[in-house]
């Protein structure tokens, strides 16, 4: 008996990409925190908001005191990553690291580094928020089955 394969919408591609940039994203950001020399700042948060069941919409994030990196699905189905920082982090910290990582977003999702144009895909915050109490009320929960807590080594300089 010959089995049939089912072909991959263009969707299921794009989506498949989207979900590979975020993967992307989230591996430079634990790159990037690794500089830092406090445990605190090199401290991150990984949901597995799809394994909960509790929304639609939601599928992973990524916190930590810098960034909220969130991929969700749309009401189409379509995938979209949101992208927001946090305003103290800039003040604390200065602009390099936001700037830096929004440069990697660009470059990951730019039409030329992908077969798919996902460039549409990213949604960016227009203005610093407040990222980190929520970062910090994730830690302080702690782990459980869908929400891993991400120490990166520091780097040596």
């Amino acid at each position: 008996m010959k089995t049939t394969r089912k072909e991959q919408t263009i969707e299921d591609k794009k989506n498949k990409a989207v979900e590979d940039l975020f993967e992307k994203i989230v591996t430079t950001a634990r790159d990037f925190l690794t500089i830092f020399d406090s445990q605190k700042y090199r401290t991150s948060v990984l949901v597995n908001h799809a394994k909960m069941g509790r929304s639609e919409t939601l599928i992973t994030e990524f916190l930590s005191f810098y960034w909220n990196f969130t991929l969700s699905k749309n009401k189409v189905g379509a995938y979209v990553i949101y992208v927001a920082y946090d305003r103290e982090a800039i003040e604390k910290f200065g602009n390099r690291l936001h700037t830096q990582m929004l440069r990697a977003i660009f470059k990951y999702s730019m039409a030329d580094a992908t077969n798919l144009n996902i460039e549409d895909s990213i949604r960016l915050a227009s203005e610093p928020t407040e990222i980190r109490n929520y970062y910090y009320k994730r830690v302080m929960d702690g782990e459980t089955e869908n929400v891993s807590i991400l120490i990166e080594d520091k780097k040596a300089a």
